[in-house]
């Protein structure tokens, strides 16, 4: 073989492998759906479980250093007492990011009386190589957030401070934290990760922080998703019981089912999907019991998945049961 022909095979190799890494990590992760089983069969999706404080929320964009924040500020509470939940994105093809992928639960946050922060922390279209400076950006730009929260509700003191971080973003929340901005009572990770699937994060991507000197009262909890395959859980699992050894800690795996139509299919976004009983019963009744229990001493055996009733998503509308939460830690 000509070195030529050794070169155009590389280079077909590379094409194909990198359209198999492509297909078989991100899009099944991202965009794959199966067509339910039964085409007859639906899941019962109860009325709204949720406790709303109101039904009004006013968006509010600001612009610190050509990145963009966003408050999500709960009408007719009182805002001086509201919980303050950090909402951190995860990786994105585009700067500056927005939040409507993600506005399925913050807004479902901030109705449940929780001013909510949303930063975008990819600073410019090359941010996107250089995830190691997202900590940094975000903790600058949150700082930006707090005065803003500040000035429409100036006795808040964020001692009922949250972080909420999706993909990547579960990376740049254990990384964020330092004496200049609020200790979090629970850290809620969302399908983390620090890079890409057999790519180590010491050449691209962005190591989880160390949070083993938490007050061991914080709670930590870590959602994963079972049809999601940019995240290896195993190996993610392990990272993060080594950072955060001494913690409250729990770790759940939210199941797929595709008995019925449509089919309840939990991937890599599908915490942000609209309401079904994935999100109503799996993601957001994790997330919010968490928030409660961390706040109120509320719902903590939920989160601790104590009850049959914390692990239960719902049933087909044969009375078959959907698949259930597994707690893995």
């Amino acid at each position: 073989m000509g070195k030529r022909s050794l070169i155009i095979s590389i280079i077909i190799f590379l094409i194909f492998l990198g359209v198999f890494y492509y297909f078989y990590f991100v899009w099944y992760s991202l965009f794959y759906h199966p067509k339910g089983q039964n085409q007859s069969v639906w899941p019962n999706l109860l009325n709204n479980p949720c406790d709303y404080k109101t039904k009004e929320v006013l968006v509010k964009k600001f612009t610190h250093q050509d990145n963009n924040f966003y408050l999500f500020i709960p009408k007719g509470v009182d805002l001086n007492s509201s919980p303050v939940i950090l909402f951190l994105h995860g990786l994105a093809p585009s700067s500056p990011v927005d939040y409507k992928m993600y506005s399925p639960l913050i807004f479902h946050e901030a109705k449940r009386g929780n001013i909510v922060i949303f930063l975008s922390y990819q600073k410019g279209t090359f941010s996107l190589f250089r995830p190691k400076v997202f900590p940094l950006t975000a903790r600058q730009v949150l700082k930006e957030a707090i005065l803003e929260i500040k000035k429409i509700a100036p006795k808040n003191d964020l001692s009922q401070f949250i972080v909420i971080g999706s993909s990547m973003g579960g990376a740049v929340a254990t990384n964020i934290l330092s004496e200049e901005i609020p200790l979090p009572k629970a850290i809620i990770l969302i399908t983390p990760g620090e890079t890409f699937p057999y790519l180590p994060a010491s050449i691209y991507g962005l190591p989880f922080g160390d949070l083993r000197n938490l007050n061991p009262e914080t709670w930590f909890v870590a959602l994963f998703s079972q049809s999601d395959r940019l995240v290896l859980r195993e190996k993610v699992k392990k990272k993060l019981l080594q950072k955060t050894e001494g913690l409250n800690r729990h770790m759940f795996l939210i199941p797929s089912d595709a008995y019925g139509n449509p089919p309840l299919w939990s991937n890599h976004v599908s915490a942000f999907y609209p309401p079904n009983n994935l999100s109503y019963y799996g993601y957001r009744k994790i997330i919010d019991a968490t928030i409660d229990c961390a706040l109120f001493n509320k719902n903590c055996e939920v989160v601790k998945g104590e009850n049959k009733e914390a692990l239960e998503i719902g049933f087909w509308s044969d009375g078959r049961k959907i698949n259930q939460i597994k707690k893995i830690y």
